[in-house]
């Protein structure tokens, strides 16, 4: 229980700071106007009532605005998407010592609740679950992985080059060195992001996980 309160407590302490962990940001729109005082527009959303929400925006200096929700929200919600300091990022939990918890199930189902982070079991003293560990950092982080491959050649299923998720051709290349990147002229992608075999794509094509890739560019 106390592992599980440490956990809490250093959630909240970093949402105080401004550190939105595993949280994206509102889903609520204010546009300041010149008059008019508050307008609430809301598509049968669960919101504030049109007093609290006049009283947190005049706590940020605005009196006249219009506010659309496209979200059920709160009043930490409103605040959060009026804060332009907050920081949102992606997080999930460990659970470790699962070898010495049989009921580590429960602590999972509950750290996820309150929470709400995506948690993976593991026991790093006997290597259990590191795999699932691994690919979950992997997945949170959002990137992927592209294997290069030589026009005459095989790709090298060993060393992928690893690019944003919706990153292109061009991003892929600017990873290899600016003189490849500046001077590409084309790709040849087999993948997820493509029709066929060898398609033939531009320097803006967005590239898919483990898509392999034949880049084409002029020699100077």
């Amino acid at each position: 229980a106390e592992a599980h309160q440490n956990l809490y407590t250093l959630i909240d302490e970093l949402s105080d700071i401004g550190l939105k962990a595993a949280k994206r940001k509102p889903r609520i729109n204010v546009e300041k106007i010149e008059t008019g005082g508050m307008i609430v527009e809301t598509q049968k959303h669960k919101v504030p009532d049109k007093e609290t929400i006049t009283r947190i925006l005049r706590e940020f200096g605005i009196f006249n605005a219009k506010i659309s929700f496209m979200q059920d929200a709160d009043e930490d919600d409103l605040i959060d998407a009026l804060a332009e300091t907050n920081i949102y990022v992606g997080a999930l939990v460990a659970l470790n010592k699962i070898d010495l918890s049989p009921d580590y199930a429960k602590i999972k189902n509950e750290i996820e609740r309150k929470t709400r982070m995506r948690v993976v079991p593991i026991s790093a003293l006997q290597s259990t679950n590191l795999d699932s560990l691994r690919k979950a950092i992997f997945e949170e982080l959002k990137l992927n992985r592209i294997y290069l491959k030589p026009k005459d050649g095989n790709p090298d299923f060993n060393k992928p080059v690893i690019i944003r998720a919706g990153s292109s051709v061009y991003s892929a290349a600017v990873k290899l060195h600016s003189s490849i990147a500046n001077n590409l002229k084309f790709a040849y992608v087999t993948g997820k992001s493509v029709k066929f075999k060898n398609q033939k794509v531009g320097r803006e094509h967005i590239l898919a996980d483990e898509d392999l890739v034949t880049l084409v560019y002029q020699n100077v």
